[in-house]
């Protein structure tokens, strides 16, 4: 018993006040796949939980995205409330996209990051009542929010460039160009000396990029930057190695830390991959956890790790940089130093609320859902032996770690197994601008308008809406499956009277954009579209789209629609390796799953489960007593 537990000891009479509650959330396990490997005795440990307690599906947010679902999960309330509606949210004075859980403000001559999401956090209120969280990697926690316990922060947290994840391909004879999804290709020159040469690029007010010179010698690279050196073979993965670079801000200069990773794909021609730089858990830029030193303490006992909010390289698979093998090698790093760093927590049972978030179910089926999807535009049957149980094997690795948390836990901790959505296949893109284009409800010279956007148009505010003539325009889409009306008051170039006009309009677009029909399928592509004061309550209604978009199965938004963009055609194939999705589909197929080892009502046929019911869920269990701003109703009740 350590020392935090035996002070509890003696409050309490010799025995603890409160039961533990361990959470346990697969991001994006999916209840169809759950419940055929749970049939097929697959899942034997999460099988355990519900024999003990029960298992249900569990309704997710609308929409049904990472951000605004962990965000309900985390305050027990409603978009409406705590502020966080899309991944993307828009600015209405200049049209442009903004990353919504994240924003940056000057402070003192510093760039300091801002968390967007309102509400009070479960493990705050847990805090303000005397008792001690443990949160390990819930999206939308960066920066992390001071309360009595420990936090590491997860999605959100940016790399040392200040994006969400730029990683780099490097090859000979390659030309320097920014991809799409905000990755960087460059080339090498080659010296006399036999000495190929680049540069890493560091954050955007970097006073210079850091020079990389590699060479090859006996079948290996040997590289060289700052006063480091590596050698690495091909088809491997290096260590983490350091590097920092010299900032200016103002009259200062700073020296930001990171941690980066290698990979080699080959010698001659020679390809070299450089992971996105995390922030150094030793020596970080910005907080990363709460208390901020803690992640030298992690960083201390578990060696260095990956810091990013969005770990896994999607990115660099879905845009060829890397490969299935060195994607699945480095995601599977990542879930085992994280599942390490768990079971240590819990074992030093210093806690009264633990709950840790492993993403590489949602990532996996993200990128191999085309290998068990036959009729998906990328399915590729030659590679369907190697690559078609992936997403079987991550939903069996996130069992054995429930099991072996299990293992760990008195009879008296209550257990729960979650996830914040499911997923679906994503086959077919819509363009929504192009649609609302093509029907009059948006004005743009089609001579003018982009269908290349990319991640470095969002992140260093790029040119939006060229050619869109906004004196015209009645509606916009930006983000995922968000219709905005270009609304007189809000909008700065607005047109659309509140009231009457705003309502029919409104009525129009969904009563066309339903009858949408895909010309090669011969089926309806949109399920439902909410009005998004109908379905939200809270302060923070008037931020979100005026109109959610929920697609049938296998249709979402295409990637150009959430920057703006005008591809030629409304829907095409989704031939890209990231093949599967839950963003801007109706919320009903995108459903969760809720097990715990506790009996509810919910969990047995009596209602259904939604995540929003979580936080006043653990704080009944802990004898908190529950806020009454938040929605979710607990599940004790229901």
């Amino acid at each position: 018993m350590g020392f935090i537990e035996r002070i509890r000891s003696l409050m309490v009479g010799g025995r603890r006040a409160r039961r533990r509650v361990v959470v346990l959330g697969a991001d994006g396990m999916d209840p169809r796949i759950f419940e055929r490997l749970l049939k097929e005795g697959r899942m034997p440990n999460m099988a355990a939980v519900a024999e003990r307690g029960g298992y249900a599906r569990m309704g997710t947010t609308i929409p049904a995205e990472s951000p605004v679902a962990w965000s309900s999960f985390a305050t027990g309330m409603n978009p409406g409330k705590h502020g966080i509606f899309d991944f993307l949210h828009r600015n209405p004075l200049n049209y442009t996209p903004t990353v919504a859980p994240v924003s940056v403000r000057m402070k003192f001559g510093k760039p300091e990051p801002v968390n967007n999401r309102t509400g009070v956090s479960v493990w705050k209120v847990l805090s303000d009542a005397g008792l001690r969280s443990t949160v390990m990697r819930v999206p939308v926690t960066f920066p992390p929010e001071k309360f009595n316990g420990r936090l590491l922060s997860g999605l959100g947290v940016p790399d040392l460039r200040g994006t969400w994840g730029t990683s780099v391909l490097y090859e000979e004879g390659g030309t320097d160009i920014h991809t799409e999804m905000g990755g960087v290709e460059m080339g090498f020159s080659h010296s006399n000396n036999g000495v190929y040469n680049t540069e890493i690029v560091g954050p955007k007010r970097a006073n210079a990029p850091i020079p990389l010179m590699v060479s090859v010698q006996d079948g290996r690279a040997n590289l060289q930057w700052q006063n480091q050196t590596l050698r690495i073979a091909p088809g491997k993965w290096s260590g983490w190695v350091p590097i920092h670079f010299d900032v200016s801000l103002g009259p200062l200069t700073v020296h930001p830390k990171g941690i980066m990773r290698f990979f080699l794909h080959a010698l001659n021609p020679l390809k070299l991959y450089l992971s996105a730089i995390s922030l150094d858990p030793s020596d970080s830029f910005y907080p990363i956890t709460q208390p901020a030193h803690w992640s030298r303490e992690l960083a201390a006992r578990h060696g260095n790790f990956c810091t990013l909010g969005w770990m896994e390289d999607t990115w660099g698979l879905n845009e060829n940089r890397i490969n299935e093998s060195a994607f699945l090698e480095e995601a599977d790093l990542f879930y085992d130093q994280l599942e390490e760093m768990v079971f240590n927590l819990i074992d030093e049972k210093e806690d009264d609320f633990l709950i840790a978030v492993f993403e590489a179910t949602d990532r996996n089926q993200h990128m191999f859902w085309r290998f068990i999807d036959e009729a998906h535009p990328a399915y590729n049957k030659a590679e369907v032996n190697t690559w078609g149980d992936t997403i079987d094997r991550t939903y069996e690795r996130f069992d054995k770690t429930v099991g072996d948390v299990m293992k760990r836990l008195d009879r008296d901790t209550i257990l729960m197994a979650m996830s914040d959505h499911g997923f679906n296949t994503f086959r077919r893109a819509v363009n929504v601008n192009t649609w609302l284009r093509n029907e009059g409800f948006l004005i743009a010279d089609p001579d003018s308008c982009r269908d290349d956007f990319s991640m470095k148009d969002l992140q260093q505010e790029g040119t939006f809406w060229p050619g869109v003539d906004w004196s015209k325009t009645r509606a916009y889409s930006l983000g995922l499956g968000k219709i905005y009306i270009n609304l007189r008051g809000r909008e700065s170039k607005g047109i659309v009277n509140p009231g009457r006009e705003y309502e029919e309009l409104r009525d129009q677009i969904i009563e066309r954009f339903m009858k949408l029909i895909d010309p090669v399928t011969g089926k309806p592509v949109v399920s439902v579209i909410h009005k998004a004061d109908r379905i939200f309550t809270g302060p923070r209604v008037p931020e979100a789209g005026d109109l959610v978009i929920g697609f049938h199965m296998g249709y979402r938004v295409s990637w150009q629609t959430a920057l703006g963009g005008f591809p030629p055609e409304v829907i095409e194939d989704n031939k890209r390796k990231w093949s599967a999705d839950h963003c801007s589909i109706n919320s009903d197929f995108a459903k969760g799953v809720l097990l715990s080892t506790e009996k509810y009502g919910a969990l047995t046929g009596n209602g259904e489960p939604e995540i929003i019911d979580l936080a006043p869920t653990i704080l009944r269990h802990l004898d908190v007593e529950v806020p009454k701003d938040m929605d979710g109703v607990p599940l004790q009740e229901k």
